[in-house]
């Protein structure tokens, strides 16, 4: 299910040794809030991402 978001707003932190791509080096930045354009849940998990535009106009899930 997705749905889109009305005033969610998100700052971009890298974990050490996170999974690849590494936002902070994809399109993101430290110091930029960005708006959560929407929320998808599966229906099989309770996990839940935020889909997001980067300052490259990508959209990452």
């Amino acid at each position: 299910m997705i749905w889109f978001e009305q005033g969610l707003y998100l700052r971009i932190e890298e974990l050490e040794n996170g999974p690849r791509p590494l936002p902070l080096r994809s399109g993101f930045s430290r110091e930029i809030a960005y708006r959560a354009l929407g929320v998808f849940n599966p229906s099989e998990s309770s996990d839940a991402y935020y889909i997001l535009s980067n300052d490259r106009d990508e959209i990452w899930f």
